[in-house]
């Protein structure tokens, strides 16, 4: 049981009083625990009447009404109230209830709870502070983030125009470089001279100019060092590769299925004093497509033009000894296309021969 501060008072309002029964009675009792300062909240307070004690305790609010049962003593609500005026209760004295207490209650309570929204009011503003300082420095920390990866983005992309710039001046010095390599320590290259049937076109064609880094369409940075002598007006030499070229393409443009034929023809004829010319290989083939055009806008070299026949007529394109499958034929045209056609459609273009050059003219041309 709490103790009552000593300079509390206790006020007893008696509401009502009614006769039970021949020994109690039940009343209506209204108490407040009053101070200096005001009400006091929570107290415990003990009231003994006619020998009965009965507990009570006071709310947040330091008031409390109750219905207590006490034995029948007096048999009027004035001599009760005068009763318990004269009893005890935790030694303090019970003055008379002032009339205007409800009054003086209220306006306890309304200071009670403006002091209390005042207090979380001030715990609001407290944390509002907090938060807006936080929210401060963390918007700060963003724009500083930011500024930095933006400095380092300007930085990444002016490295990377400088690595574009520095890739394509070696790219040029490299193919300056390969320009002033002397011919007997240039790389010679054994090409494939067997027809082949090819699994997947577009597949075996990348291989291909990937491997001989072949100038075509698809491979626009390609560069094959070609090392072209002209030996007549018939034939030109690659000492690159060791082949040996008609000049001149067919004047006449013929199908696929003719190509072989052609080439037995000038077999036939011994064509500048050779009779083992055949049609070339893919791999053979785009070793002579090069990024420069010379006449009508064919990527060949100027080794082969041939003087007095118009460009318009020349080198158009030729065909090759692989196929993909028996009924696909594969051709490769001077505008730097390598193409696949069915057997069954008509196609015509030229037809350029080449052999492969005897141990004997290795050393003859110092190979």
């Amino acid at each position: 049981m709490n103790e009552i501060q000593n300079n509390a008072k206790i006020y007893i309002k008696l509401h009502s009083a009614e006769k039970i029964s021949a020994e109690y009675m039940m009343t209506d009792i209204e108490i407040l625990t009053v101070s200096d300062n005001g009400l006091l909240p929570n107290q415990d307070v003990v009231l003994s009447l006619g020998g009965k004690e009965q507990s009570l305790t006071t709310g947040i609010t330091g008031q409390s009404r109750n219905q207590l049962v006490f034995p029948v003593q007096v048999n009027q609500v004035g001599e009760l109230a005068a009763w318990l005026r004269n009893s005890t209760a935790v030694s303090v004295s019970y003055p008379v209830v002032p009339k205007n207490y409800e009054e003086i209650l209220s306006v306890q309570i309304q200071e009670r709870l403006s002091a209390q929204l005042k207090s979380k009011e001030a715990e609001i503003a407290n944390v509002r502070e907090k938060f807006d300082t936080e929210k401060k420095q963390l918007l700060g920390k963003y724009v500083e983030i930011e500024q930095k990866f933006n400095e380092i983005k300007l930085n990444f992309d002016k490295s990377k125009e400088t690595w574009k710039t520095e890739r394509q001046n070696l790219e040029n010095k490299l193919k300056e470089t390969e320009k002033l390599i002397p011919v007997k320590v240039r790389t010679k290259y054994n090409l494939r001279s067997k027809p082949a049937i090819l699994e997947d076109f577009s597949r075996d064609i990348e291989k291909i100019y990937r491997e001989y880094n072949f100038w075509c369409k698809d491979n626009p940075q390609g560069f094959f060092p070609n090392d072209f002598l002209k030996l007549n007006e018939d034939i030109v030499l690659d000492k690159a590769t060791g082949l040996m070229w008609q000049k001149k393409a067919t004047n006449e443009f013929v199908e696929g299925k003719d190509a072989h034929s052609h080439v037995k023809k000038i077999n036939t004829q011994k064509f500048a004093g050779y009779n083992d010319w055949r049609v070339p290989t893919l791999e053979e083939g785009m070793s002579l497509l090069q990024q420069e055009t010379i006449g009508n806008s064919l990527h060949l070299s100027s080794h082969f033009l041939h003087p007095g026949t118009p460009s318009s007529y020349q080198f158009q394109g030729f065909w090759t000894s692989d196929i993909e499958s028996p009924h696909w034929e594969c051709l490769i045209l001077a505008n730097g296309k390598v193409c696949v056609k069915r057997a069954v459609d008509i196609c015509y273009t030229n037809v350029r021969a080449c052999r492969s050059i005897t141990a004997d003219e290795k050393s003859k041309f110092g190979l």
